[in-house]
């Protein structure tokens, strides 16, 4: 008996040795350039053994080049044309003005009026009944009994008409496509999923979690509205790409000012109705009333909380409700969490951080955008799945940015903040993200998915580090990118450190990058060649700001469309204006097709200080294949190494010049690159099949190792010699 366990033993120990499956481990890091790792292989020993031992080799990225493309390829293993996410901004059928690529908002009614009938019925009968046991015994107990039903009944329904919302707001996802990770889980494969890009709201992973990163929005519904506040400053104003300017006044004890939280949808339900009522009224009188009732429910549509600054010697104590942190120039400061009222029954809370800029002569303070709080979510935002595993997280490693863009590079690149704040920053989001996946990593699921993102945050700003011919260069300053490599390194190497012989270690990169040296305006280009009109060409053309892609009301407004054949707005995008496709299209079907070769051939001509502004232009029909093609760019324009579009050209803006240097600190990307100067980097712990692969081979690999065949996908199997 003892030798037939003995030998159970050993056969249960070999066959889980030979038989079972791998753990997986993949890491993403947005960004990892293939050239940089090369050249900088022997700073990074972890990476410089895979190579030896395994993989290092470049990945083709998608195209366009962007993240959000590049990321739903990754997940799903097709190309936009099957997954139609087309960059940050995706075409509206039938509108000039694009939408926001990732997701939209939809509202739905809270509660319909038969279940508001349903809940007053329910109320009165639970009260009357409760009164009535107690009452029914004197004279008028029947009487008091209905009042008691009745009353309650009526405080009902006055809060569920004007304490509540009527309809709420909820993120839709636009990725079609399934990701790799849902199709795992529904195979019980148990997988993690931390920072997952292009998946919020969180996609469903029915045997483990997920947990979402890139594509998050802030309290705002926006990619991240962040804030300077000055007591220098008088005016609010906004800046290029999203951030504000806000003053601060000082009373005579401390300076005041307030953050900007998110919308307030009872107010703004009342306030659309008061403009309908207003439009329908003739009667001076009434239309009077409805205009102050209107002035006042502007004060309100936005909900605000007061802060105040007290300097206290070399300290400024800044104080948000209850949150008081006394802070030097020069520290960020640790979350305040935040609760904005909508009514007394309903509440949504945020979460931000400080840095103090200066306290001496004057204050000014930057803020983080106003992120979701993990811990006390609104019922209608799905930062994870399962919905209280963001919540979990925070339990086991602290407060995290929940933010899907969380750096703060945009504040760099306005100079709204200095370096030393962007960099402390940037280790911080690191370290916080760095603790989630070493958390998540002692969880021995058998497939792991962690995305990192501070690779490509900080190409984006220290590119001008590394090149000379960038305006920007900055001797002696290289270490600073190198330094974040060396980071991506040492997580590799601590992910490696808890696999066992046979387990697998892939890491993949969405793309490379290239300097950003010099702006070219798109539309600029366009309006010389005679491709786009202005309405008036003497009038001073206003620069755009990324707010206005959420206002909508000055996007392309100064584009005569009844002369203008094309137009050009996102990062790299040229729209025709096609008759019956666009609202006032003048081109016709039969002039497409030469109309796009005639700007392609001149493009690839273009130019600039005897280089080649244009390394290659695509064509809509020849990139993307699938049932969304249609809704991409007419044209796909792929900039030479130096070049990139302008901010002002993502924004639909037309600036006086072509060309402009680019002298702002943002002076590395890959958007509006051409895609073959740009791949991402793959790296494995073994050897691989074949060297050839493109990031939408990664889905079906992943799944191949664990005997799971999608259907539907563009990718092919590049198998792992693990044996």
């Amino acid at each position: 008996m003892r030798y037939n366990v003995l030998i159970s033993i050993v056969i249960f120990a070999f066959s889980t040795q030979f038989f079972c499956e791998p753990r997986v481990v993949v890491l993403g890091f947005d960004g990892a350039d293939p050239q940089l790792i090369e050249q900088w292989i022997d700073y990074l020993p972890n990476i410089k053994n895979l190579q030896k031992r395994g993989t290092v080799i470049p990945i083709a990225t998608t195209n366009p080049s962007h993240s959000p493309v590049a990321w739903a390829t990754f997940a799903t293993g097709n190309n936009p044309g099957k997954h139609r996410i087309f960059g940050f901004l995706k075409r509206n059928i039938g509108q000039y003005k694009p939408e926001y690529a990732v997701a939209k908002a939809k509202n739905f009614v809270f509660l319909k009026s038969w279940q508001k009938i349903i809940i007053l019925i329910l109320v009165a009968v639970i009260f009357f009944g409760i009164c009535y046991i107690f009452v029914r015994r004197y004279k008028w107990g029947l009487q008091l009994a209905l009042v008691a039903g009745f009353v309650p009944s009526l405080l009902v329904f006055y809060a569920l008409n004007s304490l509540i919302p009527q309809q709420i707001p909820y993120a839709i996802p636009l990725k079609k496509g399934t990701s790799f990770w849902t199709t795992a889980g529904e195979n019980n494969i148990k997988t993690d999923v931390i920072m997952a890009p292009i998946a919020f709201p969180a996609e469903k992973v029915s045997c483990g979690h997920l947990l979402c990163g890139f594509g998050v929005p802030d309290l705002l519904g926006t990619n991240g509205t962040w804030g300077v506040y000055s007591s220098f400053n008088r005016k609010t104003y906004s800046t290029e790409t999203g951030g504000w300017q806000y003053p601060l006044i000082f009373d005579g004890t401390s300076y005041t000012g307030n953050v900007v939280g998110p919308k307030n949808l009872i107010a703004r339900e009342e306030y659309f109705k008061l403009l309908k009522e207003q439009s329908r009224t003739t009667d001076i009188n009434s239309i009077s009333q409805i205009r102050n009732r209107i002035a006042k429910l502007q004060q309100k549509l936005q909900l605000t909380l007061p802060l105040f600054a007290k300097k206290r010697g070399k300290e400024i104590e800044i104080s948000i409700q209850k949150n008081k942190q006394l802070l030097k120039q020069g520290q960020w400061s640790d979350w305040f969490f935040l609760r904005f009222d909508m009514s007394p029954l309903l509440s949504l809370h945020g979460a931000v951080r400080v840095y103090i800029s200066s306290i001496e002569p004057e204050i000014n303070f930057y803020m983080t955008p106003v992120q979701f709080s993990p811990q006390d979510l609104p019922a209608n935002v799905q930062l994870s799945f399962p919905k209280d595993f963001a919540s979990k997280i925070v339990n086991n490693v602290g407060m995290y940015s929940t933010l899907g863009w969380a750096s703060a590079t945009n504040a760099l690149k306005d100079e709204a903040i200095s370096e030393e704040a962007f960099a402390t920053d940037l280790q911080n989001i690191l370290q916080s993200r760095k603790n989630i996946f070493l958390h998540m990593l002692e969880q021995k699921q058998d497939l792991l998915v962690s995305v990192f993102y501070f690779t490509d945050r900080a190409s984006h700003m220290y590119w001008r580090f590394i090149d000379k011919k960038h305006p920007l260069y900055k001797a002696n300053s290289q270490h600073k990118l190198l330094d974040i490599y060396k980071e991506m390194d040492n997580i590799i190497g601590l992910a490696h450190a808890k696999l066992e012989k046979d387990d697998i270690l892939l890491v993949v990169s969405d793309h490379g990058f290239k300097s950003f040296r010099w702006q070219v305006n798109l539309n600029t280009w366009l309006l010389k060649n005679g491709y786009l009109y202005l309405k008036d060409t003497d009038q001073k053309r206003s620069d755009m700001q990324v707010r206005d892609l959420f206002e909508r009301s000055r996007l392309l407004q100064d584009i005569d469309w009844k002369r203008t054949k094309a137009y050009a707005i996102g990062l790299g995008k040229i729209f025709i204006n096609l008759q019956d496709r666009e609202p006032t299209g003048i081109v016709k079907k039969e002039d497409y097709q030469s109309l796009r070769l005639e700007i392609a051939k001149k493009l690839k001509q273009f130019t600039f200080q005897q280089e080649k502004v244009v390394n290659n232009v695509f064509m809509q029909e020849k990139v993307f294949v699938g049932p969304y093609s249609h809704e991409a760019a007419d044209i796909v324009v792929g900039f030479s190494d130096g070049y990139r579009v302008s901010w002002q050209t993502s924004l639909g803006g037309v600036p006086k010049n072509i060309i402009e240097a680019n002298n702002s600190k943002w002076s590395g990307d890959h958007c509006s690159v051409d895609p073959q100067l740009v791949p991402g980097v793959f790296m494995c712990n073994h050897k691989i099949s074949h060297q050839d692969i493109h990031l939408q081979d990664l889905a079906p690999s992943i799944l191949n190792i664990f005997s799971v065949k999608p259907e539907n996908v563009d990718g092919k199997v590049i198998k792992i010699l693990n044996k």
